[in-house]
């Protein structure tokens, strides 16, 4: 198998799909198509023995983050008209009402020809039996080359261990004693250079310095400090802290203690006229403290050029230990100009282009770093950027590639003595193994790093570990396990206190209770990572968070009360520019501001929730909020209905596949023929609606009572309310609200008293959940914490 992934193509008729290099052919030209796209091919194709369900698509793609249906059926008719199919025709991806979507043309695989167009019009299907005996067979072969590599790995690690390992040290963030506000970057930045450097060495196990960062950031529990806490989560035999002061004659001090525990200690002090200068000579003074001789060279030479590099690779390192890494990039860009034979700054710089979204620069630079790591025999760089790739295939979908280099990864973690990237490359196989549906081979994996995990102890992967498995739940449609992982994961967290960590698992969570029709367990989850996120400015967290939030509390009834937190999400999702979020949220406050009778104020946020969505990136969702704001304007703005139903019509006309948008579209009919006064036409168009595909009972009876309350026509109401109780579990409070009006309307007062006792009750758990759960609509500008603001630094020579 080929180092970039995949050992063949797929040819399906004109078409040939290359794995390896992710390329789509018709006729031996290149289409060039999305990535997400091609994602979406690929996992039918390599899974076409079965139908997948929508959500199973959605969180293979896009994980656990909140997407509509919406965004998969734009996806879906993208990936049909790549391969000349279509939502009419379904020759390729058929569309299995009730179960999902699957890849039903005949395939063949053949050898790999990915640099080399395949030849017009071939593509002779191979019998399917065997088809799935070689898929299967490949899988295997992979799994045991898995296995084998871990094996010998575990063997000769049992082996080792009774020699002693390398001393394993943490550097931790140093005091700023200068008084001087722009050197705060040293506090991280310092620790992170000196770490970098000493880690170039075998002879001492460094610990990452990023991790040890995020270590310290933790809450250490109740009766430990956080030096205690630190040395447990990480393992570390050797703490290194300091403390960084400023001498008369513009002289800088740096005291650092080395604490190998069990009494012993002692005190490094170093001089120099700059920080960065500092930092560079602590390398060779705490090997010398370590017994470590001779003392390492460092790439950084006594130059005012590498003083100034040395001090841009610290600043670097403190925004990325901050998660800065648009910031931080830079001044990594500008060290690996003027110092290319530090490979630790090659390293970071490579993940600054993957968490940046610079995919193709990371992949050139992860590319070149390995080539240079493995001419220098530096094994452990490229065990770790082995680990990285296959990460980030895993991210992309390219699950094969990422398999292939899982198998590179673990035997450089092997020759490296490296267990910490052996359990991630495990967990990141296992991961594509559960994408692939090999989900045998993914347990066998996610177990093995659990062993592994447990034994070393590996304790701040405890959280992914559980994360996997939540993973693989999901792919086995198992609700249940997900949620248990997700909890699994959430206690891990808190175990080690990172709180930001924490909240996250805890939003995760939470999703997946409110998928499984869980809110009530979901909110107090939401209170607490809303709470966090505002006092910590974390804004995406708290946009996603105040979104899914109040979208549980409108639904049962609860708008007034978190009309501040609506308000909030909207401001910040405009800042990040993103417009989704934005067009979420608006819907949610137009529909509080229309049952609070504020008509036009609802209006012109349903026109503004329309336009914030892009047509034709996103049709479906488009036509949902048209079809809001036709619901709207049949009470504030009836002329302009005819205008809704045209563009409605126009987008449906584009969709490939337009089955799951019809039930909206006839609802929308129905409105503009009640505001035409045409109430036939009205009563046709919602029993059109009613029997097309997807149709929404609760949203039908809806859109028939604001149609009979405007129209004063009963009989469209009661045409959709003869199965209707007030007692139905599925029931929400817009209908209650609309059903309230109706039957005061009619003069039934005993229906309208029923209704809002009905909405008073559903109001009440939440509400009772909020008060329990101490939740803070909103916090003032002085009551955040601001955002941290790095230091300004030229990124030029001095």
């Amino acid at each position: 198998m080929r180092e970039h992934g995949h050992a063949g193509v797929y040819r399906c008729g004109i078409h040939s799909i290359s794995p390896a290099t992710r390329r789509l052919y018709r006729d031996g030209g290149k289409v060039d198509i999305e990535a997400k796209v091609f994602d979406l091919i690929l996992l039918l194709l390599e899974n076409r023995e079965r139908a997948l369900g929508k959500q199973e698509i959605i969180t293979a793609l896009w994980g656990h983050r909140p997407i509509t249906e919406a965004a998969l059926s734009q996806l879906l008719h993208k990936a049909r008209r790549a391969l000349d199919d279509s939502g009419e025709q379904q020759a390729v991806i058929r569309t299995v009402y009730g179960r999902g979507l699957q890849w039903v043309a005949p395939v063949s695989m053949v050898d790999d020809e990915a640099t080399d167009p395949p030849p017009a019009n071939t593509g002779t299907a191979s019998a399917p039996p065997m088809r799935f005996r070689r898929a299967g067979w490949i899988a295997a072969a992979g799994a045991l080359v898995l296995l084998g590599v871990l094996s010998s790995w575990l063997a000769l690690h049992h082996k080792a261990a009774t020699t002693s390992p390398p001393p394993r040290m943490a550097l931790l963030p140093i005091d700023n004693d200068t008084g001087d506000a722009a050197l705060d970057w040293t506090a991280r930045g310092l620790p992170g250079l000196v770490a970098s450097l000493l880690g170039e060495h075998p002879d001492l196990d460094v610990i990452d310095p990023l991790q040890v960062a995020r270590v310290w950031g933790f809450t250490p529990p109740e009766g430990t400090s956080r030096t205690e806490h630190t040395r447990y989560v990480t393992a570390a035999d050797v703490l290194v802290s300091g403390k960084l002061s400023r001498l008369p004659g513009k002289v800088y001090q740096l005291i650092l203690h080395v604490d190998a525990g069990k009494g012993h200690a002692s005190d490094i002090v170093i001089s120099g006229s700059t920080p960065g200068t500092l930092g560079v000579d602590a390398v060779s003074r705490l090997r010398h403290a370590l017994k470590l001789d001779p003392p390492a060279t460092s790439p950084f030479k006594a130059t005012p050029q590498d003083a100034y590099l040395a001090e841009t690779f610290a600043r670097g390192t403190d925004l990325a230990m901050h998660g800065d890494w648009q910031a931080a990039r830079p001044y990594f860009v500008l060290v690996a100009k003027g110092q290319p034979d530090l490979l630790a700054d090659r390293f970071l710089l490579a993940r600054a282009q993957g968490n940046t979204d610079q995919l193709r620069e990371a992949d050139a630079s992860y590319a070149a770093l390995l080539a240079d790591a493995r001419r220098l025999g530096r094994i452990d760089m490229v065990a770790r950027v082995l680990a990285d790739q296959v990460i980030q295939a895993g991210e992309r979908h390219e699950n094969a590639k990422a398999l292939a280099l899982a198998g590179q990864a673990l035997s450089a973690a092997h020759e490296a003595g490296n267990p910490d990237v052996t359990a991630r490359v495990l967990l990141s196989a296992a991961r594509s193994h559960a994408r692939l549906q090999h989900l045998d081979i993914a347990l066998q994996q996610y177990e093995q790093a659990r062993v592994l995990i447990e034994q070393t102890p590996l304790r701040p992967l405890q959280p992914l570990l559980h994360n996997t498995m939540a993973f693989i739940a999901n792919a086995k449609n198992d609700a249940a396990g997900a949620i248990d992982a997700a909890r699994a994961e959430l206690d891990a967290d808190e175990a080690l206190g990172n709180e930001r960590s924490s909240n996250i698992a805890g939003f995760n969570l939470a999703y997946a209770l409110s998928s499984d029709q869980r809110p009530l367990e979901a909110l107090p989850l939401l209170v607490r990572t809303w709470n966090w996120s505002g006092e910590h400015h974390d804004d995406a967290l708290q946009v996603a968070t105040g979104n899914l939030m109040t979208s549980l509390l409108y639904d049962m009834g609860v708008y007034e009360e978190v009309r501040p937190v609506i308000d909030t999400a909207v401001q910040r999702a405009a800042a990040q520019g993103n417009g989704y979020m934005q067009s979420q949220l608006l819907g949610l406050r137009a529909g509080g501001e229309y049952f609070s009778g504020d008509k036009a104020a609802a209006l012109a946020d349903c026109r503004k929730a329309s336009a914030l969505i892009d047509p034709a990136q996103d049709p479906t969702t488009a036509i949902d909020k048209l079809a809001i704001e036709a619901f709207v304007a049949l009470a504030a703005d009836p002329a302009s209905i005819a205008g809704l139903r045209h563009r409605v019509d126009g987008l449906v006309g584009q969709i490939a596949d337009p089955a799951g948008s019809r039930s909206t579209q006839y609802l929308v009919h129905a409105l503009a023929a009640g505001a035409a006064g045409d109430r036939p036409g009205a009563r046709t168009a919602l029993a059109a609606a009613a029997h097309a595909p997807q149709a929404s009972r609760d949203l039908l009876r809806q859109f028939a009572l604001q149609i009979a309350l405007v129209t004063r026509d009963d009989a469209i109401a009661q045409d959709h309310l003869r199965d209707f109780k007030l007692d139905d579990a599925d029931i929400s409070a817009d209908t209650l609200r609309l059903y309230g009006v109706w039957s005061a309307r009619r003069g039934d007062q005993e229906n309208q008293r029923r209704a809002m006792a009905r909405l008073d009750a559903l109001r009440k758990e939440p509400l009772d959940v909020l008060a329990r759960a101490h939740f803070v609509p909103v916090r003032t500008d002085r009551e955040r914490d601001g955002a941290r603001q790095a230091a300004d630094y030229p990124l030029s020579n001095r």
